[in-house]
């Protein structure tokens, strides 16, 4: 029994000791464990910390290290940065060398930048951590349990670095990467919110801009290829690059900053009141100011010989002899100035006009100012009867398709009937004459044949027939109806009487406005005068809408052809 006793008393002593060994190892590995815990964790904490602090600073580096691409007008005139062409008619110049703006073109650069750089940094401390930790040798022993045994004591000394450091790098790298996140999400909300805007902004400027010009009837007609166009281009006054595409959008809202640094305006209203205007098409400069006038022009159609020269001379002389007191008439060019003296002193003289060579014609451009009333550009075109000859020389003049109304000039003694009476009546003293020949209605007919051909409606635009010569046509026996009355009616049943009646048919089928008028381009009369070609000029330009050279005449000039008319 004693010795039962003791055996269970040193049994019950060695299971304690047993069971305090356990609780002593436990105790210690919950020590140790909790040590780790807390090591790791504060590890954590601190590289986390460290993360947040040196993703923030990244942006910084990245920037003024300049890291990251630049969006140079280079590369927006490449087409790198934006695909699509720019929006308007000259498209096919594509975008300026001018600097885009900041968001979102370089903005989009700095991001990519700064991931770039976040990248570079997260490898180079993952580098560190690998390449600091314990390295396995490579070259195992040739017994398997001497390999097995390196083996396993490489994952201890790598279980030993990782449970060290990882907390420390990880968080570090989490924070890093959680900080640069975070900034890039901040710039793409702000981005994303400045392109709207912008976006909306651009678009209410140019339709301001377009709205006003088209109040204002604001264009441009280039004097050396004739073509209009309401999108000039313009030369920087610094390095003489030429801008295109001057409206609010991806280089700016209200000016823009040329490849060689100077600022510009980025509207017409502003540009072409500081840099020199340039034709979008040819290229050409031109007169200071154009872009920003309304442009009114004598469209003057009409066979060799038919008067239009002598008619383009008066008109000029007249207009500027009606502003006379209230206003000017200022020529752009030197050409323009030679060609209103030379008029004037032609009138003056009575001397009669040579014919127009057949070179392509430059537009005359003046400046027509009233006080209190818009700026008006006054443009003459003297073209050769020879380019209404066929549709390969009429399309030489492209300025036809936009004008609102067109003159055309008839000579009365082309007229056979008229001819004949003339050759009688004078012969003596016009045997010089210069006389439109019998066909001369075929210019109107490929003029027109030719616009319509290219979509002109010509439906709504309207028709002032001009009989020229009416100095001479009313001193013949023909022509004394028109002695009495030049008005509208009356010049087109004269018309009507000498053979023309294909021809009125032909005006009003083709136009929604037909006007007749009877000028003498010979003799300086007054405005008021029923023959006077001011007559013909102060229409068009009611036609026009340009109010400083729209006078009414005593006479009024006429009323449009009813549809349903007969001549």
């Amino acid at each position: 029994m004693e010795e039962f006793v003791a055996t269970l008393f040193i049994g019950i002593f060695v299971a304690w000791l047993a069971v305090m060994a356990v609780w002593t190892v436990l105790a210690l590995l919950v020590r140790i464990l909790a040590w780790v815990v807390v090591y790791c964790v504060a590890t954590a904490a601190a590289g986390l910390v460290g993360g947040l602090l040196h993703g923030f600073t990244i942006p910084v580096q990245a920037l003024m290290q300049g890291r990251a691409q630049v969006a140079t007008p280079a590369r927006m005139a490449a087409g790198e940065l934006i695909k699509d062409p720019p929006p308007g008619e000259n498209a096919a110049h594509g975008w300026d060398r001018a600097w885009p703006v900041y968001v979102p073109y370089q903005a989009g650069f700095d991001r990519q930048a700064v991931n770039a750089l976040t990248k570079e940094r997260v490898h180079a401390v993952w580098a560190f951590f690998t390449g600091k930790g314990p390295r396995s040798k490579r070259k195992f022993a040739a017994d398997w349990k001497e390999a097995l045994k390196q083996k396993a004591l490489h994952v201890l000394r790598w279980f030993g670095w990782s449970a060290l450091v990882l907390p420390l790098i990880g968080c570090f790298i989490v924070g890093t990467v959680a900080s640069v996140l975070t900034w890039q999400v901040i710039m793409w909300l702000g981005q994303s919110l400045v392109t709207l805007a912008s976006a909306a902004v651009q678009a209410i400027l140019r339709w301001y801009e377009s709205w006003s010009r088209r109040r204002a009837h604001q264009s441009m007609l280039c004097s050396h290829c004739l073509r209009s166009s309401s999108s000039p281009a313009y030369r920087c006054s610094r390095c003489s690059v030429v801008h295109y595409v001057v409206q609010p959008g991806p280089q700016g809202l209200l000016h823009r900053v040329c490849e060689c640094g100077a600022k510009l305006p980025n509207t017409v209203s502003g540009a072409s009141r500081k840099l020199k205007v340039v034709c979008p098409y040819c290229g050409q400069d031109m007169a200071d100011g154009a872009g920003i006038r309304h442009v009114v022009v004598l469209p003057v159609i009409g066979a060799v010989a038919a008067g239009k020269t002598r008619f383009l001379r008066m008109s000029v002389v007249q207009v500027g002899d009606g502003l006379t007191g209230r206003g000017s008439l200022m020529a752009l060019s030197p050409e323009a100035k030679a060609f209103l003296n030379d008029s004037r002193e032609l009138v003056r003289d009575g001397r009669h006009t040579v014919k127009t060579p057949h070179v392509m014609p430059r537009a005359l451009q003046y400046q027509v100012v009233e006080r209190g009333r818009e700026e008006i550009e006054l443009n003459i075109i003297d073209a050769a009867g020879e380019f209404f000859g066929d549709w390969e020389t009429s399309n030489e003049l492209p300025f036809l398709e936009a004008a609102p109304a067109y003159v055309l000039l008839l000579d009365p003694l082309g007229l056979a009937d008229v001819h004949a009476e003339f050759a009688q009546t004078l012969p003596a003293d016009r045997n010089d004459m210069d006389i439109a020949p019998p066909d001369q209605i075929n210019a109107y007919h490929t003029v027109m044949d030719r616009l319509r051909a290219q979509g002109v409606d010509l439906s709504k635009r309207a028709l002032l027939v001009v009989v020229s010569k009416a100095d001479i046509l009313r001193s013949l026996p023909c022509g004394q109806t028109l002695r009495g009355s030049a008005s509208s009616d009356a010049v087109r049943q004269w018309l009507a009487g000498n053979g023309m009646d294909a021809a009125l048919q032909s005006f009003r089928m083709d136009f929604g406005t037909v006007e007749y008028f009877a000028c003498d381009s010979m003799h300086h009369l007054p405005h008021e005068d029923p023959v006077s070609p001011w007559r013909v000029v102060s229409r068009v330009a009611a036609l026009n809408d340009a109010a400083a050279i729209r006078t009414e005449p005593t006479e009024p000039a006429g009323r449009p052809a009813p549809a349903g008319a007969t001549a």
